[in-house]
């Protein structure tokens, strides 16, 4: 009887833990919604979500939806604007488990809009294949962003925790780049002003050049870039190094409290400002 009532009470636990395990687990599914009107912007306020702009086969917009059937999404034109967001329906209890990821492709039929902005917590985005927009303003808490072959007139990102890709950027006017911990990468980006702060990343730069002035704040992080140049640069770290190649004579004005510095004895161009507290200065012109 005794050996009964143990197996008995093992089978409850495992049926009691199965019947929780499946209460607490979040089903993934795939939808696709068409998008029939026009629209000019795009604006998406979502939470854990991927996502990724593709080019359509067709003249159909369709976003498809990788998301959890507690979690559903919502995609809409109103006042020019298609616009995405969620409708969380989920309980407490049902994010216990959860063993995937969503994700938002976006699939344009035009390569030209207005604005794009973005705001999201936790979530990778990528936006590639030669669109162009008037304005793309993306806050994001935790996740990494990675542009290619894109152009537009103001690029403003904005992220907490993650890093930055820039590749192939045509913009006419400012780039502004901020981030608290990550690393940041641009290569081959044209602009007219480009700012980048960031409390604690290192960042790169090949072949950036900014019409006006490009600005660099770091607070722990190296500053590397080759072939980069712009009316006027200025470059501040406390602890990181600033190493790297310009493209035209500048007048420098550099100074580092610990740290080794070179650059050359150029005396026409534009202001050349760094200054590291903890760190080595090396600058030459190509």
């Amino acid at each position: 009887m005794r050996n009964f009532k143990i197996i008995t009470l093992i089978a409850l636990t495992i049926v009691t833990v199965i019947m929780l395990f499946s209460g607490c687990t979040s089903e993934y599914e795939t939808n696709t919604h068409k998008i029939d009107d026009d629209f000019k912007n795009i604006t998406i306020d979502v939470d854990t979500e991927d996502i990724i702009f593709l080019p359509t086969q067709d003249d159909m917009c369709k976003v498809v939806f990788y998301e959890k059937a507690s979690k559903k999404h919502t995609s809409i034109v109103e006042n020019e604007a298609l616009v995405i967001k969620y409708e969380n329906e989920e309980k407490w209890y049902q994010n216990i488990f959860n063993f995937g990821k969503s994700k938002i492709t976006v699939y344009l039929p035009k390569n030209e809009y207005n604005n794009l902005t973005i705001e999201s917590t936790t979530g990778d985005i990528k936006l590639e294949n030669e669109f162009e927009f008037k304005s793309i303003n993306i806050d994001l808490t935790t996740g990494d962003i990675s542009f290619d072959k894109i152009q537009a007139s103001e690029i403003n990102l904005s992220i907490t925790t993650g890093d930055m890709e820039l590749d192939n950027i045509n913009c006419s006017g400012n780039i502004t780049l901020d981030s608290t911990t990550g690393e940041t990468e641009l290569n081959n980006v044209n602009c007219k002003n480009l700012k980048s702060t960031s409390t604690t990343g290192e960042i790169t730069l090949e072949s950036v050049i900014a019409t006006e002035k490009i600005h660099i704040e770091r607070s722990t992080g190296d500053v590397e870039f080759d072939r980069m140049d712009a009316g006027e640069i200025f470059i501040e770290t406390s602890t990181g190094d600033v190493e790297g190649s310009l493209l035209s004579d500048k007048i420098f004005i550099v100074d580092t409290s610990t740290g080794k510095k070179r650059v050359p004895e150029t005396t026409s161009g534009g202001k050349c400002k760094i200054t590291t507290s903890t760190g080595d200065i090396f600058i030459n012109i190509e």
